[in-house]
């Protein structure tokens, strides 16, 4: 009886921050039926679960810190979004605006450090001039994240939130690149990628030494959920369109 009551509660739980999500997107005049996930990776909810965990670990109050955790989620659709330019340019936009609407209101731009930008300028990676405007032009969209990951804890630990929550943008934003374009052939690709994860451990470790693995381990098994045919098809289908 306690599981179906916990399960219970969880399920209400959801249905609920779904609905305060469905009225942050009215207030903000988004269209919540044109707002569906624009990916497959997006729909795993992998920064909001992130987000959350970290609240919980701090034992914050997520009613509280409910316009962050609203933050995370449509920062994470304009992220993808972005990554595999959505026809709905009017959509983008809005979402954009919206975006650094709410920067403004919430004075996330605590960090500005380019982390992306970093991680390739200390490694002699080989990419062309137009793989690096391809695959290594979100810094602003993963600054956004980051920040939003630091709002909530103290300024002593708000660089490391920044961090992680910018590499696991990041990590999970080349992901979808090399399944979506199967860049089998381009080591560095995926040399980056090892290395950004290493990053987004080395963040997470900083800040949870007791339980950094659990957040290592329930990242891999949610990436691993993430249907690589179907982030293919969704790169065929843009393909096929443009």
């Amino acid at each position: 009886m306690r599981i179906k009551r916990n399960i219970t509660a969880r399920i209400s739980y959801i249905k609920t921050r779904n609905k305060k999500f469905d009225k942050f997107l009215q207030r903000n005049e988004i269209n919540d039926k044109d707002f569906n996930n624009f990916s497959v990776i997006d729909s795993k909810n992998i920064l909001l679960k992130n987000f959350i965990h970290l609240l919980r670990l701090e034992e914050l109050n997520e009613e509280i810190q409910m316009d962050h955790i609203n933050f995370v989620k449509i920062c994470s659709r304009y992220l993808f979004a972005t990554t595999i330019k959505q026809d709905n340019e009017e959509l983008i936009q809005n979402l954009e605006a919206t975006i650094w609407k709410l920067v403004l209101e919430n004075n996330y731009a605590y960090f500005v450090e380019n982390l992306e930008e970093k991680v390739l300028n200390e490694n002699e990676f080989e990419f062309s001039k137009i793989e690096v405007k391809k695959y290594f032009n979100f810094h602003k969209i993963y600054a956004l994240i980051g920040n939003v990951f630091a709002a909530p804890f103290s300024v002593k630990e708000r660089k490391s939130y920044y961090e992680y929550g910018y590499y696991l943008a990041m990590y999970l934003n080349l992901h979808n690149f090399i399944n979506k374009n199967s860049v089998h052939d381009n080591v560095d690709m995926f040399l980056i990628k090892i290395l950004v994860n290493k990053k987004t451990i080395q963040a997470i470790s900083d800040l949870s030494p007791d339980f950094f693995n659990l957040f290592v381990i329930k990242n891999n098994k949610w990436i691993n959920h993430i249907n690589k045919r179907k982030l293919i098809k969704e790169a065929q289908e843009y393909e096929e369109k443009n």
